[in-house]
């Protein structure tokens, strides 16, 4: 038995019949093509346990979105190439985008409020929904741990500051206590399965043993990870 590769399975555990193997068949057709693709989820903590509507946590944040897209690879067999998520990606590439903008927009809104400043007033940073040059966004899948005011200015300007004598209302939100991640692809010709669960698993390890900070934990979930802890 030893020359055989031990291989779980995380749907295993469900009996047969249950409804959740039913959602999960439903999700996997919307997700999936040619089989099981890529999800991999990350969550970001302030080290601290803090409000993460900070600049110094979206600004790192915003590092961690780069890297997932830009730093870990798949083979493609058609063109003999490593790709990133940001190249092989044809369905999902901007799954991160709501977040993307609304980190960055925070950041420049609250630095303008700070600075006594008249903020953008074309740029509505609510939760659920964020609008953007008439644009609208739903920022609900990025931001957990919620706690709203009714006339935000962000986290270090002050109630009774001048530099809220301007339009200042940054947000709905208050505090924040996590933020989220994910990458999600379909499945491509040529990939396998073992090709998908070793880059998702190449992210958790690189979190887990490399990625270092001084403000945010990132912690990682993906099917991949979730088999491997359960063996």
């Amino acid at each position: 038995m030893s020359i055989y590769r031990n291989e779980n399975d995380i749907t295993g555990y469900t009996p047969y019949g249950a409804r959740a193997r039913d959602e999960l068949d439903v999700a996997g057709e919307f997700f999936s093509r040619g089989g099981n693709g890529l999800a991999a989820f990350v969550l970001i903590l302030p080290l601290d346990g803090g409000n993460a509507l900070r600049p110094e946590i979206l600004d790192q944040a915003l590092e961690v979105e780069e890297k997932l897209s830009t730093n870990f690879t798949m083979f493609n067999p058609a063109t003999n190439q490593s790709e990133s998520y940001r190249e092989f990606c044809f369905s999902f590439c901007e799954i991160n985008a709501p977040f993307v903008q609304f980190a960055s927009s925070y950041i420049v809104q609250l630095s303008l409020a700070k600075s006594g400043a008249e903020i953008n007033d074309r740029i509505d940073l609510s939760y659920p929904i964020s609008t953007f040059y008439n644009r609208q966004i739903n920022i609900q899948p990025h931001f957990f741990g919620l706690e709203f005011g009714d006339n935000s200015v962000g986290p270090d300007v002050e109630e009774n500051s001048t530099a809220i004598v301007k339009k200042t209302r940054i947000s709905n939100l208050k505090s924040v206590k996590m933020l989220s991640l994910q990458l999600r692809a379909e499945r491509k010709k040529g990939w396998t399965t073992q090709m998908i669960k070793d880059f998702e698993l190449s992210i958790t390890q690189y979190f887990e043993r490399d990625f270092v900070s001084s403000h945010i934990r990132v912690l990682t979930l993906s099917p991949s990870y979730a088999e491997a802890e359960v063996r």
